[in-house]
């Protein structure tokens, strides 16, 4: 997981990476969710968080936000990759739930894109 330098458990000045991490998310409810099947062109709909595991997937995109309208709610939007011996390919999810804990095991170095090197990189002239 990659550890923000705004996160309250970091102690440090850039973002770092963790080990093996886990989300856990309290009261959650699935507003949207579509489940690509491998080896065919099926999308299933799914409407149950527990219908799944969740173990194998790898996030690739976690944005969550307190709701607007005042209720002491969280909306997430989520895109996740299965494990290649998996059955399925991807899951897009959005979902509110009442909270969320984050647990990793420890802080083992600084995040990939603290270092800005690649920012300077020298793109051909057209």
């Amino acid at each position: 997981m990659e550890i923000l330098r705004n996160h309250p458990l970091n102690l440090f000045p850039q973002a770092h990476q963790s080990g093996e991490g886990r989300i856990e998310l309290v009261e959650p409810k699935i507003v949207e969710c579509t489940l690509s099947v491998k080896d065919s062109k099926e999308i299933r709909m799914v409407s149950d968080v527990r219908e799944l595991d969740y173990r194998e997937l790898e996030f690739l995109k976690y944005e969550e936000a307190c709701r607007e309208d005042g209720a002491e709610v969280y909306r997430a939007e989520m895109y996740m990759l299965f494990d290649r011996d998996s059955s399925y390919y991807d899951l897009a999810m959005e979902i509110e739930y009442r909270k969320s804990l984050v647990m990793w095991d420890a802080l083992h170095g600084v995040s990939w894109f603290e270092n800005r090197s690649f920012v300077n990189f020298p793109f051909a002239k057209i």
